[in-house]
């Protein structure tokens, strides 16, 4: 399962809201901090939790997020752990320069980005769910091999 950090200003709670609505719809798991209610947590142990777990970084780059420094902390922590970066560009704002420069970019307001997004998530999930598949099988494959060599030592 694909698991997906949003990183948004305060003000932009309803664009923040529904692209958790559309990744969660392809089986994303999304820490948007809106929703992550944890008390014995504080704000920044749940960013930083959020951002190391995650598969992907979505940073909603918008003129409210510009202003923001959680924002902008948000993606440094994502560029420095190498997580793969999707920039949501308001019509109105200028793509971000320093640690999100030359991502991904996607437009705010545009259904062929959302369903880039959701395409790319869901493709990155099937391969996902293929590694871990195959190293379940290898894990067995051993097994069986620790299993067999230790009955022919018995057998003798």
């Amino acid at each position: 399962m694909m698991k997906v950090f949003i990183s948004h200003a305060d003000k932009d709670k309803e664009p923040a809201i529904r692209f958790r609505t559309e990744l969660e719809s392809v089986g994303a798991t999304v820490n948007l901090l809106t929703y992550e209610i944890d008390p014995n947590k504080t704000v920044i142990e749940k960013i930083k939790q959020g951002i190391k777990s995650c598969d992907l970084g979505l940073i909603l780059w918008t003129k409210n997020s510009r202003k923001s420094e959680w924002v902008i902390q948000e993606v440094g922590a994502l560029a420095i752990l190498d997580k793969p970066i999707f920039v949501i560009l308001d019509k109105k704002t200028h793509p971000p320069r320093g640690m999100a420069e030359g991502k991904h970019y996607l437009k705010l307001d545009d259904e062929t980005s959302i369903g880039r997004l959701k395409e790319w998530v869901s493709n990155e999930t099937v391969k996902k769910s293929t590694q871990n598949f195959v190293l379940a099988v290898v894990v067995i494959l051993i097994g069986i091999g620790i299993i067999s060599a230790i009955f022919s030592m018995f057998k003798k």
